[in-house]
């Protein structure tokens, strides 16, 4: 099973810095097969990203696209730019996109069908809040989550992140059995070979367990990845 080192750059870095930490990660990690790296820099940034990487073994996503092939919709990136830009990876339904700009099961589910057709890897993102899990409710939300956007022919190009929204950005993290338990709702499902990977205060010192699992398929990495030192630690663990 491919193992995969997410790094969600989010909007933290600018054009220059994104380059740069582009370039360290290449002189450190070109050689690795496994786990696989993708490294996902704002949309500004994304061709010159993709300059710095090149033919290395670090591949390229996209923080988000639109839901329209094309259109009049200022401000929106296409999935065709993505394309030339050389991404091969794009991350929806991120928590952030769903609480802050509205994003609805229907739009995810477009840009989900839009990124299977023109061939980009749809990384799906999926978690609960924390006054849905003290209800008792995470694993409903994340069937629902998933029902609502699945497309009804069968695919293997999904990869599925599961991102518990109280976890993202603040130092807690759930614990490996209950990352477990998730996944195991998730592959059943949708499929016993669908990777699913755990995203959610990513770091150094917690990153042994999830790398050592054999019902998770990687790491969707923030703030962590913000830095090559601490990136680099993350994907070490899985060697």
């Amino acid at each position: 099973m491919d193992k995969f080192c997410i790094a969600n750059w989010k909007m933290q870095l600018t054009i220059k810095e994104s380059c740069q930490l582009a370039k360290e990660l290449r002189e450190r990690i070109d050689f690795f097969d496994q786990p696989k790296v993708v490294i996902c820099p704002t949309a500004t940034a994304l061709s010159e990203v993709a300059q710095v990487i090149g033919n290395s073994s670090i591949k390229l996503g996209a923080q988000n696209m639109s839901w329209l092939e094309r259109g009049s919709l200022t401000g929106e990136v296409s999935a065709l730019t993505l394309q030339e830009v050389g991404a091969e990876y794009v991350i929806l339904g991120h928590s952030e996109r769903r609480n802050y700009l509205r994003e609805d099961s229907m739009m995810i589910k477009d840009k989900l069908l839009l990124a299977l057709r023109l061939g980009l890897r749809p990384v799906l993102c999926v978690g609960e809040k924390e006054e849905e899990r003290l209800a008792g409710a995470t694993q409903q939300v994340i069937v629902e989550q998933l029902e609502s956007v699945w497309p009804a022919q069968q695919t293997d190009k999904i990869i599925v992140a599961y991102e518990p929204v109280w976890a993202i950005g603040t130092g807690q993290t759930v614990s490996l059995e209950q990352a477990e338990e998730v996944a195991a709702l998730i592959k059943n499902n949708k499929g016993a070979d669908l990777p699913v990977l755990y995203g959610g205060s990513v770091q150094p010192d917690n990153i042994g367990a999830f790398a050592q699992s054999d019902k998770l398929a990687g790491v969707l990495v923030g703030g962590a990845s913000l830095q090559a030192d601490s990136f680099v630690k993350i994907i070490n663990a899985f060697i």
